[in-house]
């Protein structure tokens, strides 16, 4: 995923048009003008994209190796003189570029993410340590925070299913935790979510974390696995909510027993 800030090509735009009033033939050309453009136009090739517009940057590169030597000469001298042959070929530039710029942006394929409900873009796609508890947050291990990024932006991104399959994958890479600082291993007979809860009961878990897990095993991690079950936003954003209540039992349950680690990057 790339981030694109809309007001950047607005602002690129703006600087780079004034390139086109900035020089006629046979008159001195527009220090300022020139400036200015030539440095949105930098910006433009310098955003560190490279997979956005790369013709279109190509082009801008050409724009700005036609514009540096004139503007050297016009700082250290404040005179150019331009022919119309050099006037042709700075049009040409600019206009190659426009027209790379806009066959490109024709297929630039651009996402506005909406919120969903009250769980705000923002936090699902670049601050899903906001959607937690912040103690929660902070004895999350790497596994579980990889797999509640990954919820955060499905649900963003309105891949409902995609969304509840990576917040149970959260769920699980905790309980999972858990069992082992109760010093349990677990053999691949007992890789269920049945299981878990009936290890975690018997090494005295907190009935509230055993319960909860029940709960998101009947009615929404077996049925999710079958590949005919699909989610829609409600169904997902009631998943995720009831998520976020199982992660902050499970790890206030584990602080509580001195088995919580804190996340250390």
């Amino acid at each position: 995923m790339i981030e694109l800030d809309p007001y950047f090509f607005y602002w690129v735009a703006r600087d780079a048009y004034i390139l086109l009033r900035g020089m006629y033939a046979g008159q001195p050309p527009n220090f300022i003008a020139f400036s200015y453009g030539r440095d949105a136009l930098e910006k433009f090739v310098g955003t560190g994209k490279e997979n956005v517009l790369p013709k279109s940057r190509e082009k801008a590169k050409q724009v700005i190796a036609f514009l540096d030597p004139i503007i050297t000469i016009l700082r250290q001298t404040g005179q150019v003189v331009f022919t119309a042959e050099d006037y042709v070929h700075y049009m040409a530039f600019l206009t190659e570029f426009e027209e790379q710029f806009q066959e490109e942006s024709k297929h630039l394929y651009v996402v506005c993410v909406e919120d969903q409900r009250i769980l705000s873009a923002y936090v699902l796609v670049e601050h899903i340590e906001k959607a937690v508890a912040p103690r929660t947050w902070k004895f999350m291990s790497k596994l579980a925070r990889r797999e509640i990024v990954e919820s955060g932006r499905c649900l963003a991104l309105e891949r409902y299913t995609g969304s509840g399959f990576h917040i149970l994958r959260c769920i699980e890479s905790i309980v999972k935790e858990y069992i082992l600082a109760c010093g349990v291993t677990l053999s691949p007979a007992d890789r269920n979510w049945g299981r878990y809860s009936d290890i975690l009961a018997k090494n005295g878990a907190d009935s509230a974390v055993t319960s909860i897990l029940d709960s998101l095993r009947r009615d929404d991690r077996n049925t999710l696995m079958h590949p005919e079950k699909f989610l829609d936003m409600d169904e997902a954003i009631g998943l995720f909510n009831l998520c976020q209540t199982a992660l902050d039992r499970l790890i206030n349950d584990m602080e509580k027993r001195g088995f919580a680690k804190e996340f250390v990057p």
